[in-house]
């Protein structure tokens, strides 16, 4: 063993140590390895632990099994496993379960064998197989079947320190890493709860949910309309018929859920814009005759009543002139006063069935 396990070890036996025994009356013929392995030397450890189960303690040889694992000798931890069979484990076995934990933690143990997982089995604790995980994923980089295999087994257990635990491993896993994850972790696979996902609170229930243009699967609770989503930084669009689009700038992290209200209020009738604008336009109009009118009306009183200020007499060709532009006038005026009453009308129609009315979203009333 080289130095720098042999160091390593020796910080896991002192912290081992500080733990103190176990209570139990059946650890005591398991002592004396542990006494070994607190100094320092797994491999010792072991050995010692295995003569005991040459002589057919069975409980000797489980525990040869966990220390021959930590000090990476895959193969004879098997053996005393097979030799183990029957033996379960207990709280005398909690100092040994510390061992692989804490071997798992300082990366003594970095790689997921189905020895280690069959020790597991044993033991009756999963929770060295979690810094297990941690550090197969940090160290390599990458993750193999057997890593997926762990995680899966997991993800489906549902103590609260295994799903924390869990959710701390997955939310620190680079884009890469979690998408060689993605065997396990899409939707009906044991570790689909750990997907990032989004939760819009009160979004219309049959409103459409897009990534980059692209619909992605939802589901309602209650509420909420969740919907997974890809890691990483992306925008999430909500849209209805008849509604306001909705946007969402969000950082998505394996294990985590992003939240969000949705207010999509409802989009006015498109008649009502055409009334609101037509009435701008029709009333500019009238206004734009009446104008006429009186300039005509003024310009015929100019050329027919007064001549340099002063009243002439109008003969009857004049006069019937007069009368001609009046009447064109008053056929102006009465056109401009329809168009402007027209389109107040049509701007009033138009603001009170649109911006005006009840636009609030149903789910917000």
């Amino acid at each position: 063993m080289t130095t720098q396990f042999h160091s390593l070890f020796l910080v896991m036996g002192f912290a081992l140590a500080m733990a103190g025994p176990s209570n139990s009356a059946r650890a005591e013929p398991l002592q004396d390895a542990r006494a070994r392995f607190q100094a320092g030397s797994a491999n010792e450890a072991a050995l010692y632990a295995y003569e005991g189960c040459q002589q057919n303690v069975k409980l000797r040889c489980l525990q040869a099994a966990v220390y021959f694992s930590v000090d990476q000798q895959d193969e004879l931890a098997l053996q005393m496993i097979q030799k183990s069979r029957g033996v379960r484990g207990n709280t005398s076995f909690s100092f040994e379960v510390r061992a692989l934990t804490m071997a798992a933690q300082t990366g003594a143990l970095t790689q997921i064998t189905p020895t280690l997982v069959q020790l597991t089995d044993q033991l009756g604790t999963a929770s060295f197989l979690v810094n297990l995980v941690s550090g197969a994923m940090s160290s390599a980089g990458t993750v193999d079947n057997a890593t997926l295999e762990v995680l899966a087994r997991l993800c489906l257990d549902s103590s609260p320190e295994i799903r924390q635990s869990l959710k701390s491993i997955l939310g620190s896993m680079t884009p890469d890493v979690a998408a060689l994850t993605a065997p396990v972790m899409s939707t009906g696979q044991a570790c689909s709860w750990a997907s990032p996902q989004v939760r819009l609170h009160r979004a219309p229930p049959d409103a459409m949910v897009t990534i980059s243009g692209s619909p992605i699967p939802t589901q309602v609770e209650g509420e909420d309309v969740v919907a997974q989503v890809p890691l990483g930084p992306n925008v999430l669009t909500v849209t209805r018929e008849g509604r306001i689009p909705f946007e969402l700038e969000y950082q998505a992290v394996m294990a985590n859920e992003v939240r969000a209200d949705v207010r999509m209020d409802m989009i006015p009738p498109a008649w009502t814009s055409v009334a609101t604008y037509g009435g701008i336009v029709l009333t500019a109009s009238g206004l734009a005759m009446l104008l006429s009118s009186v300039f005509i009306a003024e310009n015929a009183r100019s050329e027919y009543l007064f001549d340099g200020g002063d009243s002439v007499t109008l003969s009857s060709s004049d006069y019937e002139a007069l009368m001609a532009e009046q009447s064109s006038s008053d056929r102006m005026s009465g056109l401009g006063l329809t168009a402007v009453t027209m389109g107040l009308s049509s701007f009033v129609i138009g603001l009170v069935f649109g911006p005006f009315s009840e636009l609030t979203a149903p789910e917000w009333r």
